[in-house]
């Protein structure tokens, strides 16, 4: 393929991007965006389409900056990648890239389907499933946004609105049990953490004994009575 034709290739591709976000009534939207992944223009349509400066890990040198883009997605992030950024190390294409992006203060999200470990909640031991929850609870205090695939356009827009509804801010927030017994005892409580979740919903009435409420204060786990 010749130079020219190669040009001539990539500006029929940006005209018709134009044409077709005109077409739509939509405006053309200049952030600059970065995807930890391989180039698949149809997982992603819907981002593309929209952001024409959207660019893939394919394209992504290790010469760029990262500090040029707007916001990183992460559409997976396995076990490896999760751990190693949760504890700042750099082992991997993606863990560099982030890790970069949050010392450079940019918007980076995890799309929630692509997080590895939560497939496994339910044949995982419950402190080694713990252990991931953790890791991600920490990406999350270094800024990172977990969001749903069909809300991420959204939030990029800058709906401020919208971002109070699909941002995950807690994963214990997240998770709750309810518990329906008279009276709540340490053992019911450690039941409950054992399984991953660090809230209970009670009766407005039940009782909580000492025992328990130390159980809960020491594990961080809150109660919420219904």
């Amino acid at each position: 393929m010749t130079h020219d034709r190669l040009i001539s290739m990539i500006v029929e591709e940006v005209l018709k991007r134009i044409n077709g976000l005109q077409l739509n009534g939509q405006s053309l939207k200049t952030n600059k965006i970065l995807i930890l992944d391989s180039k698949r223009e149809k997982d992603y349509e819907y981002i593309t389409t929209a952001y024409i400066n959207t660019v893939f890990l394919d394209d992504f040198c290790n010469e760029d900056s990262v500090g040029m883009f707007d916001y990183i997605i992460v559409p997976k992030l396995t076990n490896h990648d999760l751990g190693s950024i949760a504890m700042g190390l750099e082992q991997s294409d993606v863990s560099c890239i982030v890790i970069e992006g949050i010392f450079h203060g940019k918007t980076i999200i995890v799309m929630e389907e692509g997080i590895v470990y939560r497939k496994f909640k339910e044949t995982s031991n419950p402190n080694f499933y713990k252990m991931f929850e953790t890791y991600e609870n920490k990406l999350v205090s270094f800024g990172i946004h977990v969001i749903k695939k069909q809300n991420i356009c959204e939030y990029i827009s800058g709906n401020v609105e919208n971002k109070q509804i699909v941002e995950k801010t807690s994963i214990a927030e997240c998770q709750a049990v309810a518990v329906d017994k008279r009276v709540i005892v340490e053992n019911d409580v450690c039941k409950v953490f054992s399984k991953g979740y660090k809230t209970m919903h009670i009766h407005k009435n039940s009782i909580v004994t000492p025992l328990a409420l130390d159980y809960i204060r020491r594990h961080e786990m809150s109660i919420v009575k219904k």
